[in-house]
């Protein structure tokens, strides 16, 4: 090693004794600023609104051997020459029906028919008056509102494990909004299929009744049974597309999920430290360069 490594090591060492040594000889300070720190951290949670979330499990409701069936039945036809595309359900359901959970039209329609717009924007709401205090916000923004602060949506496509949150201010109307907006979401999906197979069933006939050739008959016949028992099932389940794995419950009011004390806590914690060890060694190097001056 070199004279000037040796130098170079020397000086790393004694940098760190003197680190050391600094925060032993203002430890109590430090302490008292971490402690403090912790406190107003802490003190500020009760200062803001806290937030309660609700949440739901989820899982498709899948029947995979209907689908491959009609999956069947529709090559069938398409072999002779039917043309029909795929009838009873061939699209990709369980994307559609999560895509369901967050789109536009699910959440405008909840928040409309619920008229939850006072509540999403309630500085612009005249509670007494019960109007609003200038104009009122438009679908876009209580779609942005809602679908930023309020939903939340997490799939795990692999376990077919869908997990639904609302978060507002108020644990039961929390709760309550979750539960109903997942209702709404089955209705609608349910309706879709029932009407989605119906449609089916009134074509099928049509063509059946112009098809000369047995085979082509059977075929069509298959294809109108299996649409027939889809809206059957369609109209038995009232969770048609979403069964509930762990239901909506309210959440516990002394236990927000924002914010959160210990988190508040050891952020002013963290802060109050960095702050003052920095105060203190900036002090500590400017009173050494005025030394030097002198």
């Amino acid at each position: 090693m070199t004279m000037t490594d040796q130098t170079a090591t020397r000086r790393d060492e004694i940098s760190i004794l003197d680190l050391v040594e600094f925060v032993l000889k203002y430890w109590l300070i430090l302490v008292a600023a971490c402690v403090l720190g912790a406190m107003i951290g802490v003190g500020i949670t009760f200062t803001l609104q806290k937030q309660y979330e609700a949440k739901v499990v989820l899982s498709y409701r899948s029947d995979d051997q209907q689908k491959s069936l009609a999956g069947s039945l529709s090559s069938a036809a398409a072999g002779l020459g039917l043309g029909l595309g795929a009838l009873g359900g061939m699209s990709d359901d369980r994307t559609i029906a999560i895509e369901s959970l967050k789109s536009r039209q699910s959440i405008t329609h909840f928040i409309n028919e619920r008229n939850l717009k006072p509540q999403l924007f309630p500085d612009a709401w005249d509670e007494s008056a019960g109007e609003w205090k200038g104009k009122s916000p438009s679908d876009n923004s209580a779609f942005g509102k809602f679908n930023d602060d309020v939903l939340s949506v997490e799939d795990d496509s692999g376990r077919n494990v869908t997990e639904v949150f609302i978060t507002w201010h108020d644990p039961k109307i929390a709760a309550e909004w979750l539960a109903d907006y997942i209702d709404e979401i089955n209705e609608r999906l349910r309706k879709e299929a029932v009407d989605e197979a119906e449609g089916a069933v009134s074509f099928l006939n049509q063509r059946i009744a112009t098809a000369n050739i047995a085979e082509v008959r059977q075929t069509l016949a298959q294809l109108m049974q299996h649409n027939i028992e889809m809206a059957m099932l369609a109209n038995i389940h009232k969770d048609y597309a979403f069964k509930v794995l762990d239901p909506v419950f309210v959440p516990d009011a002394a236990a927000p999920s924002y914010p959160n004390p210990i988190l508040f806590g050891a952020v002013g914690m963290i802060t109050a430290f960095l702050l003052t060890f920095f105060g203190i060694l900036m002090r500590n190097l400017v009173k050494a360069a005025r030394a030097n001056r002198t």
